[in-house]
């Protein structure tokens, strides 16, 4: 159970919900290994859900070595929305250290 102060960085899973906030532009980028990453904010959670709240989808292309098929594509949603204090690139390190 989330505790006041507590906030969440997990992986994205369809089954969740999410819908685009269309009066934020999607914010693109590339991270410090050259992967090209987006970043959107938008609510989470289905639109009958009463727990559904603002937050921010990112969503990372994992460059794939020579002969792979296709990138890997990395999606996580948080609460965290300031995109100032809590840097895209940041979250993805963080999860991606954590999912190791």
């Amino acid at each position: 159970m989330k505790q006041d102060g507590d906030h969440y960085l997990i992986r994205y899973s369809q089954k969740i919900g999410y819908v685009r906030d269309t009066s934020k532009p999607i914010h693109r980028g590339i991270d410090e290994r050259g992967n090209r990453f987006q970043e959107e904010w938008g609510w989470i959670g289905q639109p009958d859900d009463p727990r559904r709240k603002h937050g921010r989808r990112i969503e990372l292309e994992r460059a794939v070595p020579r002969g792979e098929a296709k990138p890997e594509r990395i999606v996580v949603i948080t609460d965290l929305i300031d995109a100032d204090k809590y840097p895209a690139v940041d979250l993805l390190n963080a999860y991606l250290k954590a999912a190791k």
